[in-house]
């Protein structure tokens, strides 16, 4: 049962942070760039900056010797 639980909340972590990732991105945006370049917190924003973040993900490998 521990064991289930554990994955379930592996799970709900990791959709939490799909989530609030964009998000944590807009914010960013906003606070260094103030009114200059003001993003908006829309659906649509939100999703953009989500196809931003997987496109620019760096692409880790963990090799074992």
């Amino acid at each position: 049962m521990n064991g289930v639980l554990m994955i379930a909340g592996v799970v709900v972590l990791v959709l939490v942070l799909v989530a609030i990732g964009p998000l944590a991105l807009i914010w960013s945006w906003n606070t260094l760039f103030g009114s200059l370049h003001l993003i908006p917190y829309t659906f649509w924003t939100w999703l953009a900056s989500a196809i931003l973040m997987v496109v620019l993900a760096p692409n880790v490998r963990v090799t074992h010797k």
